[in-house]
């Protein structure tokens, strides 16, 4: 019925379709101008191509009761900038999220990683998204095939927030979190989003400065293990959030 149906926009009414528990091969393959989709609670499996070259933007979420996603399911669906995996998926077929370039994130509820197909599912998603997976699944999602390869997969229950008071001038600071240069750029930049002269030195590798909107300097790594100064034109606080650092390491 929808198959490359180019002028259907959205189907957010297929959710009272209470009695649908598989989404065909092929069911809304090339309908391009396809943008929103809520699929019923009741469906448990999703076939080949079913919404391959679909126009759907946002996050897509996906019914706990869904256990298999066919291959190539919504593959080219670059529009999506989310995905919600409900608890219930168990494998995720060859190529099913193939070229999804605009993912932002995706959040995964299922215990144990889903089995991926022969193919990477996520070939050309960005490696370096944040992939939230359940408490404490974390080390099995690190080490499960394909799930691997993904370099930012955090547990909520492990992240921690570190608020750190600065005075006006020098400070001395440490962090306990695994966080990046960039997460402390980020965070200097918010608590004081029209100051200059905001200045990092390392105890060792040097130091970067912001003016403007640029950060100059050699410093471009932060290692958890070292104390940095910070300057800041004005007092304030900055939140940090991460994973605990494990002491052994």
């Amino acid at each position: 019925v929808f198959k490359e149906n180019i002028e259907i926009t959205s189907f957010d009414e297929l959710q009272y379709f209470t009695g649908l528990s598989v989404i065909t091969l092929y069911a809304f393959q090339n309908c391009t101008a396809l943008t929103s989709v809520t699929l019923p609670p009741t469906v448990t499996t999703i076939e080949y191509e079913a919404f391959m070259n679909c126009g759907l933007t946002g996050t897509l979420t996906l019914p706990e009761a869904v256990t298999t996603i066919g291959q190539d399911a919504f593959k080219n669906c670059s529009g999506l900038t989310g995905l919600v995996i409900g608890s219930g998926v168990t494998s995720i077929g060859t190529y099913a999220f193939y070229r999804c370039t605009g993912f932002e994130s995706i959040s995964i509820e299922a215990v144990n990683p889903p089995a991926l197909g022969e193919y990477d599912p996520f070939n050309y998603v960005p490696r370096n998204i944040p992939v939230y997976v359940p408490c404490g699944t974390l080390l099995a999602y690190q080490a499960a095939e394909g799930w691997s390869d993904f370099t930012n997969i955090l547990d909520p229950c492990a992240m921690v927030t570190q608020t750190i008071a600065l005075s006006q001038g020098w400070n001395w600071i440490s962090t306990y979190l695994e966080i990046t240069l960039d997460d402390l750029k980020a965070a200097l930049v918010e608590a004081l989003p029209n100051a200059n002269n905001i200045t990092i030195k390392s105890q060792r590798s040097g130091q970067t400065t912001v003016n403007g909107d640029r950060w100059r300097g050699a410093l471009n790594t932060l290692d958890v293990a070292l104390m940095y100064q910070i300057t800041v034109p004005e007092s304030c606080e900055i939140t940090l959030e991460g994973l605990t650092v494990d002491p052994a390491m």
